[in-house]
């Protein structure tokens, strides 16, 4: 036989309380209550009807937001008369949902208590290189200068910082600064794809072309002038060595692994 006990049960309708008898084994969802009144307050709460729960033995809604009538119990604590010790721990919890009307949450913490991001600084010197198709001269004296501004004018553009560009009739050198946000691959195809398209039409070379591919090697800040003062010397560089013999060397210079076969 299942032993039952008598316990003054605080009502969330009402400010008296009802007598309700219910056994050490069960939980909140059976408990019997006995009351001479209804329990449904007078002035209607705001309530969503999606779902409901088991209140002394009688189907009640979830509310929505905080319970609207004027004799409701407003505090989340858990009363003395109320025997808890019978509940477990979702009974409890939802016991404060039904007399707060307020389903429990974690307090968050407020944005302006946390530190905030330190700025990013960066130093992003790029030395790139890249050559006209097959290397073929088209890149003659009489246009070449109006495209090394062409060229710096759209490194400007994309957000980037041209420090120097030059090249001979078939390669181009650029030394940028780029910021972060850049992806050097989708950079340096949109400098490619503009200079080409504007070569076919200001300048009237219909077959110019670049090599696909690209070589880009980071410069630190003190190198930087050794950099612009290479580039701006590729006149006279170029008298004694050829681009393939100069695009070979800088690969070795900078460590990078390649195969002869597929430079080209």
């Amino acid at each position: 036989m299942i032993c039952s006990r008598r316990v003054k049960i605080p009502c969330p309708f009402r400010t008296h309380f009802h007598f309700g008898c219910f056994p050490e084994t069960s939980s909140l969802a059976n408990i019997q209550c006995r009351s001479a009144t209804k329990l449904v307050p007078k002035a209607q709460p705001e309530i969503s009807q999606t779902r409901s729960v088991w209140y002394c033995g009688k189907t009640k809604p979830v509310l929505k937001g905080r319970w609207k009538h004027p004799h409701a119990i407003q505090s989340t604590h858990l009363h003395r008369p109320f025997r808890t010790n019978y509940l477990s721990d979702v009974d409890q919890t939802l016991r404060v949902w039904l007399i707060s009307g307020v389903a429990p949450r974690h307090k968050k913490q407020r944005c302006d208590t946390q530190p905030h991001m330190p700025s990013t600084h960066l130093s992003l010197h790029f030395h790139i290189v890249f050559s006209t198709k097959d290397r073929h001269p088209f890149i003659v004296d009489d246009w070449r200068g109006r495209l090394h501004e062409y060229v710096g004018g759209l490194v400007r553009a994309a957000d980037g910082i041209p420090e120097a560009t030059g090249g001979t009739a078939d390669h181009v050198h650029l030394l940028v600064g780029l910021r972060a946000t850049h992806a050097l691959a989708t950079f340096v195809q949109d400098i490619k794809q503009t200079s080409s398209r504007w070569i076919h039409e200001t300048i009237g070379v219909k077959n110019f072309a670049w090599q696909p591919g690209y070589a880009a090697f980071t410069v630190s800040v003190s190198n930087c002038d050794v950099v612009k003062e290479y580039i701006a010397n590729q006149i006279e560089h170029h008298r004694t060595k050829t681009f393939q013999e100069e695009y070979v060397a800088l690969l070795q210079k900078h460590g990078v692994v390649y195969d002869e076969k597929f430079i080209w």
